[in-house]
This record gives structure tokens, C-alpha cells and sequence, in this order.
């Protein structure tokens, strides 16, 4: 798919309810805090070298930065599951997932293979498996009560009823 049509197929797929859904799961923060596994965050889940403990941000910097990680997200999905046909609940719930667990960890995931294969409810399943945290501890994975939690809200919007949206 060429790049101008996918950044085109993005736009109208990351809407409003999408940053809706993705900050209910992340919660919003103007002052950074280190998320479960450490990592300095703040607004909606943003992580990175411009994440600074102590320096808060304002909400017109928190709402630029969600809709472009948003994006970011949203052309992940589209680029790692094809022309797989989605519903705008299966789009969200993809979305905010690689979000959650990242670009690379998602478009390398069976949950995305198995999208792209349109094998929905193998890929539904997926989303269990992704609930452990501090798996490089001596004590093995540990499962998040908060991931786990996350999940069941992701497989439900997953799995809200609407056509298939075909961008392909």
C-alpha cells in the first residue's frame, strides 16, 4: 500500500471515540509518574526521552501528543494486518492494544498474524495472552490485575457489533 493512501486510511480510522477509548484505558496524567514496569509516562500513556519527572505538561500538549501516538498506532495496525476488514470496534481495540504493548511487539504478535489471516476469534484469544509483567524477575511473569482488566475491555470493544469497514 503506498504511504500517502495508508497515512489517508489512518486518518479516517483514529476518531475521537478511538482517543476516548484509549484514555479511558490509560487514564491521563499531566504530571509524569512511572507506569508499572517503571517507565516515565504522561498524558495518555506517552512514554519517551521527552518524558521528564517533575515537569508537567498542559492539556493542549497532552492532545497533540495522543492524537499523533494515536496515529502512530492506527498505521501500525493498518501496515501489520493487511486488508484485513475491521469493524471501528476491532480498529480501536487493535489500536489502543499496540499502543499498549508497542509498534514492533504488536506487528511481531499472533494476535496480528491472526488478523491478518482474518481468523477473528484466534485472534480475540490473543489478547489473554498478553497480561504478565516482570517477566525478567527471578520469580517468572507475575499477571497484572490492571492487564488483565485492560484486556476484557479491549476484547469487548473487539467484539462490538458494526460491519466491516473494508479500506483495502
Amino acid at each position: 500500500m503506498e504511504r500517502g493512501r495508508q497515512i489517508a486510511i489512518v486518518a479516517a480510522l483514529v476518531t475521537a471515540g478511538t482517543l476516548s477509548f484509549w484514555r479511558s484505558l490509560e487514564g491521563e496524567s499531566l504530571i509524569p509518574y512511572p507506569d508499572i514496569g517503571g517507565v516515565w509516562t504522561v498524558c495518555a500513556g506517552h512514554t519517551g526521552p521527552d518524558v521528564v519527572p517533575g515537569i508537567a505538561w498542559s492539556q493542549a500538549q497532552c492532545d497533540r501528543v495522543d492524537w499523533a501516538n494515536l496515529n502512530r498506532f492506527g498505521s501500525a495496525v493498518v501496515r501489520c494486518t493487511g486488508n484485513a476488514p475491521l469493524t471501528r470496534g476491532q480498529r480501536d481495540a487493535l489500536t489502543v492494544f499496540a499502543g499498549n504493548v508497542g509498534e514492533a511487539a504488536f506487528c511481531n504478535s499472533t494476535l496480528a498474524l491472526r488478523i491478518k489471516d482474518q481468523d477473528y476469534p484466534a485472534g480475540e484469544a490473543q489478547f489473554r495472552r498478553w497480561v504478565y509483567y516482570a517477566c525478567q524477575s527471578a520469580r517468572g511473569c507475575q499477571v497484572s490485575e490492571g492487564l488483565f482488566n485492560r484486556r476484557v475491555r479491549e476484547i469487548g470493544r473487539f467484539n462490538l457489533p458494526g460491519q466491516p469497514a473494508v479500506f483495502g
